[in-house]
């Protein structure tokens, strides 16, 4: 157990609690003492359900957790507005001792975004616990809304904060087996080729130029049980981690904390971060097969088909990047990102994002959806999928991620995901169609997507 002098802290925190409340603070961040690196992982074992938010790209340094042992802040909106719900009238206190300027990251506001909000809210919620790991040093920061019950208040936090700390030391979970597979199905029958036709044939008769067609399977188990997210997680960690993928997870609602949609996704919408924005063009798919990467790479670069529904998605976000005056940067000829099962054509985007000229949320409801998840044109593709998938969509395919009170935030799209109910799994995967689909073909890009998480389960 990594000890701590719970009574100084104690004493600290009241009297900086007194403080805050005295001056009307809305809300209180409170930093800790940092942790070594291992403790973030082990931290990430929390049991359900407390872990509410978790995302990690270790190619992008992204490495967050939300965790709440009690009852979150739940803020309401849109995208475009989720920002404003973080109060600007907050207070903030460092108990890192001998520190002559206490730094306190940014309270951060995470979310679960839909497809269509329409008929979904997103799910956005400040957890009291945000823990993030920066090259090899754990932070642990707690931000909340300060009461007028001083000692009540100070006591929770730092029960809780013993809580952490016991998992931080703890030796790594061995975690429960998956649980077999019963039975698996599609779900609203197995029909996506006769639906990839018809969508086919309305691009050929010029109505799009590009629709998403997506596919879902329910797998249920035997017994019938709760799933263990945690399981499923660290596997998609173990196998996906270094391959460059966002994973994720996260609940879809503030009532049902069990339900979650969790993934290993290839694609970040958008990271922003001081001023720089990152984003990329993920379209245009081939499955990868052990031994023959190189050739299947240089087939899917020379395909006309391939490279013009990549082209679709460049040009769709440098417009909407310039219809927020922002300058999008990005190299003429796309690039190949290779993963365990699939290959795909990549092209990096970057913009300069001037202090205060434009929120992260309101680019991110500018970029979302993009073709590479909808079509073109968008809000015509958008309505042909909804009217026409098997399924509702809800959090597949939207943006998942997090933003903070400065300003910078990232967020992945949910694709190669699943969503995790009381007793079933479903998984979720998307292909592409433009003139000159096949839907044969297309059904096998599909399957190849879809066996990133499929595998995991049937074993």
């Amino acid at each position: 157990m990594i000890l701590f002098d719970k009574n100084s802290f104690s004493l600290r925190l009241a009297d900086a609690l007194t403080r805050a409340h005295a001056d009307g603070a809305e809300l209180f961040s409170v930093a800790f003492p940092p942790l070594p690196g291992y403790a973030f992982e082990r931290i990430a074992n929390v049991p359900e359900p407390a872990l509410l938010f978790f995302f990690e790209n270790e190619k992008k340094g992204i490495a967050e957790i939300g965790l709440d042992f009690r009852t979150p802040i739940v803020p309401a909106g849109t995208f475009e507005n989720l920002a404003a719900a973080i109060p600007e009238n907050r207070a903030q206190f460092s108990l890192v001792e001998n520190e002559n300027s206490p730094c306190v990251p940014a309270p951060k506001i995470f979310v679960a975004g839909t497809f269509d909000e329409a008929s979904a809210r997103p799910f956005a919620a400040i957890p009291t616990w945000q823990i993030s790991k920066r090259n090899d040093t754990t932070q642990i920061c707690a931000h909340f809304r300060p009461t007028k019950e001083i000692q009540t208040q100070a006591g929770a936090l730092l029960a809780d904060y013993e809580r952490i700390l016991s998992l931080a030391s703890a030796e790594p979970n061995t975690f429960p087996p998956l649980p077999p597979v019963a039975s698996e199905a599609e779900v609203g029958g197995s029909d996506y080729r006769s639906r990839a036709t018809h969508a086919i044939s309305e691009i050929n008769a010029g109505k799009f130029e590009k629709i998403v067609l997506a596919r879902a399977r329910d797998f249920h188990f035997s017994p019938a049980q709760n799933f263990p997210a945690g399981t499923l997680l660290a596997a998609l960690r173990n196998r996906f981690l270094s391959s460059g993928c966002t994973i994720f997870a996260a609940p879809t609602s503030a009532a049902r904390t069990q339900e979650k949609i969790i993934g290993a996704t290839p694609e970040m919408l958008i990271r922003l971060q001081n001023g720089k924005l990152e984003t990329e063009a993920l379209a245009g798919t081939v499955a990868n097969v052990p031994g023959e990467t190189q050739t299947r790479a240089e087939a899917l670069f020379s395909d006309v088909k391939e490279r013009r529904e990549h082209r679709l998605v460049v040009d769709f976000i440098a417009e909407k990047l310039r219809g927020l005056r922002l300058s999008p940067r990005f190299p003429t000829v796309p690039g190949i990102l290779a993963l365990p099962n699939v290959l795909h054509l990549h092209t990096p985007i970057e913009a300069d994002v001037p202090a205060r000229s434009v929120s992260l949320g309101k680019i991110v409801s500018a970029l979302h959806p993009t073709p590479a998840m909808c079509g073109v044109p968008a809000a015509e593709a958008k309505k042909f999928i909804i009217e026409n998938e098997a399924f509702p969509r809800e959090n597949f395919s939207a943006p998942v991620g997090f933003l903070d009170a400065d300003g910078n935030g990232f967020f992945a799209v949910a694709i190669r995901c699943a969503k995790i109910f009381n007793d079933k799994i479903r998984l979720y995967a998307g292909s592409g169609l433009v003139s000159g689909s096949v839907p044969e073909k297309e059904f096998s890009e599909i399957n190849a997507k879809i066996s990133a998480l499929a595998s995991l389960l049937r074993k």
